[in-house]
């Protein structure tokens, strides 16, 4: 999965270093800039083309089988039987199983839990409750006169042998208390209760995503827009060295990327950690490993160091920020499931909005002091917010926009 989703990144980064290169010599021509922008246009609807008609064959092939485990086939799964990110500190052959014993212990509980209620009549069947001894107490239960009324009678008309209106009574006790169901109210509190909760976790985690990523989409944009600017500020005045130096970071991204992918799959598949602590481990080297990198540009006299120290510093920025690949964007896969692309939809939403608002800030910065030293500290503390947010607030639990916003309507 991880090492999927870094292969599509790792190359969605080459063509950025392919527009740092090509751009600068394009530009440099008699034609100018139009001829960079003409140039970036074509590639684009020619890729969507291809890519489009890449998609359309791969649909009308056949599903790959299913790996054999010992000889046998695994067992087709529900998505509610799929295992949770935090059962994944046990072998991966041992998962399901764990996850079904699970799910017939807590049904054993429930089941054990109805039965020593004292509403635990209500929901028997009508022909169970009629065998049972009956008492005045149990019938006064009711809130309904008529059903009252019905239990005053009880003793003289059982001991004829009749009970009019028994059934009428019955279902108007299962009425008033259960307002139509068997639940009794204080189940179908509980249950209001824990969906309301279930719904404020849920959003609480999507808005952590959404923040996570927009901090992934200042760092970003902000380098992707200003990296060849800044480093004609260190004295590179060439447009085509710069546009070299500032490709760079973005190779460094898209080799870091696709070993951090593959190295997070392996250490799922090894069993020996959680893929929780894979995710939040790639989360680490994505935001303080970052953090990390830009300190230094942060620190310098104005903002300036030499031009190839302020470059190793951006090579590894990025290249900490291709482990992202391997944490956040496959954490999304992780806990959404079937709601997985609507979800990074809505977070690179988020992403996208922070590039846009990082990119606006550092203009304003440079316009006001003409350095970059604040625009690398206030990622610094960006970077930090993410870690510390991700590590916090996101514990694996799975995650339905689709039942979010069904429970809303």
């Amino acid at each position: 999965k991880a090492a999927t989703l870094a292969m599509i990144y790792a190359f969605f980064n080459v063509g950025g270093v392919l527009g740092l290169i090509v751009a600068p010599h394009l530009a440099g021509r008699s034609s100018g800039w139009p001829a960079a922008f003409i140039t970036a246009a074509a590639g684009g609807v020619m890729w969507a083309a291809l890519g489009s008609a890449a998609v359309a064959r791969a649909g009308t092939r056949p599903p790959l089988p299913p790996k054999r485990r010992n000889g046998q086939l695994p067992p087709p799964q529900s998505p509610s039987q799929q295992p949770h990110l935090l059962d994944a500190s046990t072998p991966p052959g041992q998962r399901e199983e764990q996850h079904l014993v699970k799910a017939e212990k807590k049904r054993d509980e429930d089941v054990s839990t109805s039965a020593r209620s004292p509403h635990a009549a209500y929901a028997q069947p009508s022909s169970e409750r009629d065998q049972q001894p009956s008492t005045a107490p149990m019938r006064v239960a009711s809130t309904s006169p008529s059903a009252a009324a019905q239990t005053a009678l009880a003793p003289e008309a059982e001991a004829e042998g009749r009970m009019p209106g028994r059934a009428a009574a019955s279902e108007e006790v299962s009425v008033s208390e259960g307002c139509g169901s068997l639940d009794p109210p204080s189940r179908m509190v509980t249950s209001a209760s824990d969906d309301s909760a279930h719904r404020q976790s849920t959003l609480l985690q999507v808005a952590v995503l959404c923040w996570c990523h927009g901090v992934i989409g200042w760092g970003f944009f902000v380098l992707q827009a200003w990296t060849p600017m800044y480093l004609q500020s260190l004295g590179i005045v060439d447009l085509a060295n710069a546009g070299l130096l500032a490709s760079l970071p973005w190779l460094a991204a898209a080799f870091t990327g696709t070993v951090a992918g593959g190295l997070a799959d392996r250490l799922v598949r090894s069993g020996r950690t959680t893929r929780l602590a894979v995710r939040r481990g790639m989360h680490v080297v994505s935001t303080l490993g970052c953090a990390a990198a830009v300190l230094p540009l942060a620190a310098a006299p104005g903002g300036s160091l030499p031009p190839m120290a302020a470059t190793v510093c951006l090579v590894a920025a990025v290249g900490c920020y291709g482990f992202s690949f391997g944490g956040f964007h496959a954490y999304v896969q992780d806990v959404a499931a079937a709601d997985a692309g609507q979800l990074l939809g809505l977070t690179n939403t988020a992403s996208i909005l922070g590039g846009i608002a990082g990119n606006l800030a550092t203009g304003a910065v440079l316009q006001a002091t003409g350095s970059y030293g604040i625009v690398f500290w206030v990622a610094a503390a960006l970077y930090g917010t993410s870690w510390v947010c991700f590590q916090r607030l996101l514990k694996g639990e799975p995650i339905s926009l689709t039942g979010l916003m069904g429970s809303n309507r």
